[in-house]
């Protein structure tokens, strides 16, 4: 770009549109309804925002004040001089006369911010290719908040098509645009990403929730000249969080009025005379662990959902607090009595190799009628090729009234031992109340 001193003195008409500026003088203020475009023609300016010095502008012919000038907004920085120079000033209501004052100079100005735009929009191709690629929806957003670009991942998130959203406001998206105006008001004021979780209404899927994470886009001066968004569906998540909600709130209580009518009866029953108040506390535990499985993992024990139970049964015991349960695992058997899952405080627990095995070959004796059954087993681990004798608690595992398996308990005795003064032979004298299906 050759706009010089040269060049311009074959234009005498120009020098009204020329402004000198001094060391320290202010070329414009943020935050100014100005909308004057400068074209630096040698000197050295610098950019602040706020207080802080942004960037420094010393190239002949560099364009200052475009994004003002263009969009018709108030001035994003401060440009301060930092040596004597000289610019090209044209007032945006003299564009008009400019151009055709000068009309083999006018070309000039276009190109300067034709260029600035080629590469906006050859950043923006490139970001979107590479949003292509990621599992998140990606999508950008101009400072008016409408739409310039989104991912693929975006179109299967929220359910429609580039062709539909494009140039039109982002927060039509979600049920609570209220809630992302909130979000780019916080963004502005704090100028960090923040992350929030939204409803939305898919046209397939109905009711689903997105967690999106803001950040703000910023040009070569550190203005804001845009917003992009990472959002992810967490409807599941949500459900979750709602459900053990209800489940704090009314599966809780009932499950203490059982554990105190639990209580009451073992403590009615004549064989309990042989067994401790630390005893009775224990069996009231294990009765409410089972009611508490039973109710969490009715769904995903049906499916056999992998993911979710180690889910379910890692909250299951961190849910125990200080007092660790008296379980060295818990194990999961479908009807054909295979092994699916097995879960256990203990992270490097060997017993995990057990899962696939099959309890074929051992016969569950019910109890009477009962629900539930006591089992001495051996296990061969890698640590125990001989056999590990484990005594186990196995509860049948009903949805209703469809039988899906069993819920078994594998039982430390030693802490049995030490803590309840409980050995095997008194674990079998329990008498669990049979438990509805």
């Amino acid at each position: 770009m050759d706009f010089t001193h040269e060049t311009l003195l074959k234009y005498p008409a120009i020098e009204k549109y020329l402004v000198d500026f001094h060391n320290g003088d202010i070329l414009c203020s943020e935050g100014d309804e100005s909308k004057d475009l400068y074209i630096l023609l040698d000197g050295k300016l610098e950019i602040l925002k706020g207080n802080r010095k942004i960037a420094e502008v010393a190239e002949s012919g560099s364009s200052i004040g475009e994004i003002s000038f263009l969009l018709e907004t108030k001035r994003t920085a401060t440009v301060r001089a930092v040596s004597d120079g000289q610019a090209v000033c044209v007032p945006k209501d003299q564009i008009n006369q400019f151009l055709q004052e000068f009309p083999s100079l006018a070309w000039k100005i276009p190109r300067v911010l034709a260029e600035r735009l080629d590469e906006s929009t050859q950043a923006l191709h490139g970001l979107s290719e590479f949003c292509d690629q990621l599992p998140e929806a990606v999508i950008v957003t101009g400072l008016e908040g409408r739409i310039i670009s989104w991912n693929t991942p975006a179109e299967k998130l929220f359910g429609t098509n580039w062709e539909k959203m494009h140039t039109r406001p982002v927060e039509e998206i979600y049920q609570d645009p209220e809630a992302y105006r909130e979000l780019v008001r916080e963004l502005r004021t704090t100028q960090a990403g923040n992350e929030r979780t939204f409803r939305i209404t898919h046209p397939d899927k109905g009711i689903r929730y997105v967690s999106t994470v803001l950040k703000a886009m910023h040009d070569q001066h550190s203005t804001i000249t845009g917003f992009l968004s990472l959002s992810r569906d967490v409807t599941e998540t949500v459900n979750l969080r709602r459900r053990y909600r209800r489940i704090r709130t009314w599966l809780f209580p009932s499950i203490a009025c059982l554990g105190v009518l639990a209580a009451v009866l073992f403590f009615l029953y004549p064989k309990a005379q042989i067994m401790g108040i630390k005893q009775q506390a224990l069996t009231v535990q294990i009765s409410k662990d089972y009611l508490l499985l039973k109710s969490l993992l009715a769904d995903p024990f049906s499916a056999q959902d992998g993911k979710k139970i180690a889910q379910l049964m890692h909250e299951f015991f961190q849910m125990q607090g200080k007092s660790p349960a008296p379980y060295l695992g818990i194990l999961l058997l479908g009807k054909d009595k295979k092994v699916f899952g097995f879960y256990s405080p203990k992270a490097d627990n060997s017993m995990r190799s057990v899962t696939g095995r099959t309890y074929e070959g051992i016969t569950f004796k019910n109890r009477g009628g009962s629900s539930y059954n006591i089992l001495t087993v051996y296990h061969i681990t890698p640590e125990y090729p001989m056999g590990k004798k484990s005594v186990e608690l196995a509860f049948e595992f009903r949805k209703g009234n469809i039988f899906l398996g069993w819920v078994v308990f594998q039982m430390d005795m030693e802490r049995l031992e030490q803590e309840f003064e409980m050995s095997e032979e008194t674990l079998k004298l329990i008498q669990f109340q049979k438990t509805p299906g």
